[in-house]
């Protein structure tokens, strides 16, 4: 597959927040060359669930939506996961100070219960120029990607100001 022009990510709006406030607007990113695998040529492999970003949009806004207590909401809950690991790693890499990092895992801990847990998980999609961040772009490798043959990237220390985000706020997409 050749370089795609844009790379697409689904970021909570906590991820967001806490890369920007904590991690200097420094970013972690996860990306697909596409917004929705389904929707390309049957000879580029489709990809799971969890990397296509469609997918992930649409389960997080699933997760705002739903008003029952019995529900487990599976994209905060990886979410959550993921953002306390990542404090764990820049704390332990020194790029966090012992505060920031028991601050971090207090909004994420209070980001669960709050009654606004629809803002603070509200999905937003990154879209990331290609060329302008080769530098920060690393191909996941089969083994660690969501599918074998799942076209995947990695973007690490990824600026604010190289990508554009889309907002849709509580509505998502219908």
């Amino acid at each position: 597959m050749r370089n795609p022009v844009v790379l697409f990510s689904i970021q909570s709006y906590l991820a967001y927040y806490i890369n920007t406030t904590y991690y200097n607007n420094k970013h972690y990113v996860w990306c697909a060359p596409f917004f929705d695998s389904k929707k390309q040529s049957r000879l580029i492999p489709e990809l799971p669930y969890t990397s296509n970003p469609i997918d992930i949009f649409k389960a997080y806004h699933k997760d705002i939506s739903i008003r029952d207590n019995h529900y487990i909401r599976g994209e905060i809950q990886r979410n959550t996961v993921a953002l306390f690991k990542g404090a764990c790693i820049m704390y332990d890499n020194g790029k966090i100070d012992k505060k920031a990092f028991d601050t971090i895992k207090t909004i994420i801990d209070n980001s669960i219960k709050d009654q606004h847990i629809s803002e603070y998980f509200r999905p937003l999609i990154y879209i990331i120029p290609y060329r302008l961040n080769e530098a920060f772009i690393t191909n996941v490798l089969p083994n660690e990607a969501a599918g074998t043959l799942s076209p995947e990237y990695l973007l690490e220390g990824l600026p604010t100001n190289r990508f554009s985000i889309i907002d849709l706020g509580e509505e998502g997409i219908r």
